[in-house]
């Protein structure tokens, strides 16, 4: 499926919302709360600028709340929660400057066993990550921490449904607690590696002391004040504006359902 064929389907789906939304209200019936979850991998330099204007429209959009957050939320407003996937050393000067320039919160989900080095997990050859620097101990301290929410990427990256169930508890437990013990806070969301889990993972994962987790199944989150696991929509850098302004207002959001259709009778 191509990028512009999804951008108009999520065109339409997001003109059904809308008129969803309003036919809910003129009747009086319950609205959920819309907030849309976004990650990132890394930010390259050639796209700040583009990154610089997708956070400009998000202040304005969006109340962007931490990743941790169990507070009520308005059914009258959009917000936003901002994450990273595997703490590459780009974002702290291709991202980090304008969160702090717009007063973003974000999350980055740290994977303990990399920190200074570059992927060891299973990445293809031509993806522009492979050889990008994951950022050091001492440059994860050096964050914002007004702004920053630590977040667990296990400790190994490894697909957590290939393990067993021993292996699994270790990815678990050893990164909150390193985690914990690095920053000197609770580490209480994780973030699993390549989306892949299943219901022994979820359980394993509240067991171990995390309060949410979040997947890659792209839908809305947050859609009650006691959620433990969301769903987050893929965005990056280069974007284009109006596809991004869609993703923030859940135009993306269909992809769910169709992703659903092709596991249940296509896999």
């Amino acid at each position: 499926m191509t990028r512009i064929i999804k951008f108009l389907i999520s065109l339409i789906f997001f003109v059904y919302l809308k008129l969803k939304q309003i036919f809910m209200k003129l009747f009086g019936l319950n609205i959920s709360v819309q907030c849309i979850t976004l990650y990132y991998h890394s930010i390259y330099k050639n796209e700040i600028n583009s990154f610089n204007r997708q956070m400009e429209l998000l202040s304005r959009k969006t109340i962007t709340i931490h990743a941790d957050y169990f507070g009520k939320l308005s059914k009258n407003k959009l917000y936003s929660i901002i994450t990273f996937d595997d703490a590459f050393e780009n974002l702290i000067t291709n991202a980090v400057p304008t969160l702090e320039k717009y007063k973003l919160p974000f999350t980055i989900f740290f994977i303990t066993d990399y920190f200074g080095k570059t992927p060891g997990w299973e990445i293809p050859e031509y993806h522009s990550d492979k050889n990008q620097k994951i950022m050091s101990i001492e440059q994860m301290k050096q964050l914002p921490q007004d702004l920053l929410t630590v977040g667990s990427h296990t400790v190994n990256h490894c697909k957590l449904t290939t393990l067993t169930d021993s292996e699994i508890n270790f990815e678990l437990n050893e990164s909150k607690k390193r985690l914990e013990e690095i920053s000197g806070k609770e580490v209480s969301t994780i973030s699993f590696p390549n989306g892949e889990y299943n219901k022994s993972i979820l359980t394993k994962s509240f067991e171990a002391g995390y309060k949410r987790a979040f997947t890659i199944e792209p839908k809305f989150s947050l859609t009650n004040r006691d959620e433990n696991i969301s769903g987050r929509v893929w965005v990056n850098g280069s974007d284009w504006y109006p596809e991004f302004w869609l993703k923030i207002h859940g135009g993306y959001c269909w992809l769910n359902s169709f992703f659903e259709f092709k596991r249940k009778y296509f896999a």
